[in-house]
């Protein structure tokens, strides 16, 4: 940290009105555990650099658990900007599947999942929200996809059995378990 503030205050003091270098200092601040001096930071590099996606999206993840309303807020400012950027919507779908929005999480997940963004965990959670949605077909599709990459993980064999239950398909929810 201390030299990660030396660098920020030679960035600050070479450009003081840098995004990059406000960006920096909320990471500092995030470091030390100060949401509300992250968030400032992240804001004023908004301020600074209105096409700053790394200010977005890391505003979002201050606010991610303190305030979801505000994290989505920021990160539907972000998609306004860039429509096309993944990020937000792999970090808009992670906030919907943390505050049990499991319909608007398969629909963001949807977005970026065939992508090199995603990762295993979002085939996981995107399946998980297909299935408390009770889009149980889809959901079987998008594990059978988690299987192909990893024929032995748990969570994704678990979920293939209870997708299997539900579609009254017991003989294959049994291999499954």
């Amino acid at each position: 940290i201390p030299e990660a503030q030396e660098y920020a205050a030679l960035a600050r003091k070479a450009n003081g009105k840098s995004a990059l270098a406000s960006v920096l200092e909320g990471n500092i601040a995030v470091k030390q555990k100060n949401a509300g001096l992250a968030s400032q930071k992240y804001e004023e590099a908004i301020y600074f650099d209105p096409k700053c996606t790394e200010a977005y999206l890391k505003y979002a993840r201050a606010y991610k658990s303190a305030s979801p309303s505000q994290a989505i807020d920021k990160l539907q400012q972000l998609k306004s900007l860039a429509p096309d950027y993944l990020e937000a919507d792999k970090e808009l779908a992670g906030v919907y599947y943390a505050t049990n929005r499991f319909g608007k999480a398969a629909e963001t997940y949807a977005k970026f999942i065939d992508t090199p963004v995603a990762t295993e965990d979002d085939i996981l959670k995107y399946a998980f929200a297909l299935f408390l949605n009770h889009d149980f077909e889809k959901s079987l599709e998008v594990v059978r996809k988690g299987l192909q990459k990893n024929g032995r993980h748990a969570a994704f064999n678990r979920l293939a059995m209870y997708n299997y239950t539900d579609l009254k398909r017991y003989d294959e929810a049994e291999q499954a378990a």
